[in-house]
């Protein structure tokens, strides 16, 4: 259980294995942006899973064509399946990275629409020490978050993720007009999205999202409740 674990050698040989395959072609390259996410997520805790059925709306607001769309996907995820514009889809799958190739390269301001499922447990496995965790699905609680590709796909390549510590280098210096610059958010989409996301959990349990409760449901066994933002 700690050996094939989130924090295991396996999984660290994966990230490590992620970052060669990957860094020397998508470092740098823009991805796509979300213009709007729909989930629908039912958890499990009694088994420590969630089962994802979602869809991003995505733009290309970047001056050249995209032929190709990667997604950095978390350790966590099985099973995952794609569409694109409702059509199935097969990734090229590179290690924690999958790449989807439309039809016809994305064109600038254009936008399509990217449907996914997927089963995670999180976490996978045991710590090695112990010690905290940042998202989690145990009987006792959840909590989830966007802020890494560990509960989402986030769309293009992740610099920081199978850095050892050899391998880690400062940050770059300001440029000296930095002030005056366009600087896009640390993390998340360069531009502003709607979200929907319709969770489903045991009736005992409280579910709380960002933005605002549009719905909530009970039946013997199971909650729903609806956020949007």
């Amino acid at each position: 259980e700690v050996r094939q674990g989130f924090q295991g050698e396996l999984i660290r040989e994966r990230a490590r294995e992620y970052r060669r395959r990957n860094f020397a072609t998508w470092r740098g390259v823009e991805p796509a942006a979300i213009l709007a996410m729909n989930l629908k997520i039912d958890l499990e805790p009694s088994v420590r899973s969630l089962l994802m059925e979602g869809t991003y709306r995505v733009l290309n607001h970047t001056e050249l064509a995209m032929p190709r769309i990667p997604f950095t996907l978390g350790p966590s995820f099985d099973d995952v399946r794609w569409t694109l514009n409702g059509a199935p889809a097969v990734a090229e799958t590179r290690s924690h990275l999958q790449v989807l190739t439309p039809d016809r390269p994305l064109p600038p301001g254009g936008e399509i629409v990217v449907g996914f499922t997927y089963r995670s447990t999180l976490p996978r496995g045991l710590t090695r020490n112990g010690g905290e965790v940042s998202q989690f699905v145990l009987p006792s609680g959840i909590v989830l978050d966007s802020l890494t590709s560990g509960f989402l796909p986030q769309p293009g390549f992740d610099e920081g993720l199978g850095v050892d510590r050899e391998d880690r280098f400062d940050p770059p210096e300001p440029a000296p007009d930095l002030g005056r610059a366009r600087l896009d958010p640390v993390i998340g989409s360069p531009v502003p999205f709607d979200a929907r996301l319709e969770i489903s959990a045991p009736r005992d349990f409280t579910v709380l999202a960002v933005g605002r409760k549009l719905s909530e449901q009970h039946d013997k066994e199971r909650t729903t409740v609806v956020w949007e933002t």
